[in-house]
């Protein structure tokens, strides 16, 4: 026989004992009978991924649920075919909130089961996933002691180097639309809302291209023998 492991009704198996060890069938009786060794249980069979959620959404009836098992329920869910909308309209959460748990989810493994252990609190480890790269997340999170622990420094350290979509001038002046046209993509933090540029070399090249181009235009329009376009920062 194939072993079975229950995922919740423990105080209510106690109970059922409790009701066959009294003596007296008066007391043992329910509106199904009495409570006996062979008495009828019903029992609803499901996946391990929904396992783990009815017994954690049991637990949490008594305390609120830790982050990690929250993160780890919503993976769970996600891997066995329930979208985000799905799984909040299960356990009573925004669409939003399960998309930020899957994206934590994604994170390293190392930092997760910190979390679990409250090495790392939860703001700390969603500054670290404004990156997906798990070795920058590991050498960031080793490397920050004091102030450099706080999760603003953190976001800052992981995305150094990034560039970030807002209100940036050369993507304003080559147009989103030319930018994703040439290949370039974006990445967004959910933590913050923000958009960083996936490839700002890229970015950097057409707006000298566009530039050179409009020089080249004007220099003819107004009759010049050369014209030259500069860009000074972003």
């Amino acid at each position: 026989m194939a072993a079975t492991a229950f995922a919740a009704g423990e105080r209510r198996t106690l109970a059922l004992r409790w009701l066959m060890s009294l003596e007296n069938d008066a007391d043992k009786t329910t509106p199904d009978g009495i409570v006996t060794d062979d008495y009828p249980v019903e029992v609803l069979v499901v996946s391990k991924a929904m396992a783990r959620v009815v017994s954690m959404m049991e637990n949490s009836q008594r305390e609120q649920m830790h982050p990690a098992d929250q993160v780890t329920a919503f993976r769970d869910l996600s891997a066995d075919g329930q979208t985000p909308a799905q799984i909040g309209d299960l356990l009573g959460f925004s669409t939003r909130h399960v998309q930020r748990c899957l994206r934590l989810a994604t994170m390293a493994p190392v930092l997760l089961d910190a979390l679990a252990d409250d090495q790392i609190t939860l703001d700390q480890l969603q500054a670290l996933s404004a990156t997906d790269d798990h070795q920058r997340q590991c050498d960031v999170w080793e490397n920050a002691h004091g102030w450099a622990a706080a999760p603003q420094h953190l976001r800052e350290a992981v995305l150094k180097g990034e560039v970030s979509a807002r209100d940036n001038n050369q993507l304003a002046f080559v147009g989103r639309e030319v930018y994703e046209a040439a290949g370039g993509t974006f990445k967004f933090d959910l933590f913050t809302d923000e958009g960083f540029l996936t490839e700002p070399a890229m970015l950097e090249r057409l707006a000298r291209e566009k530039l050179h181009a409009l020089a080249q235009q004007v220099a003819e329009n107004e009759g010049w023998s050369w014209a030259e376009g500069r860009i000074f920062g972003h």
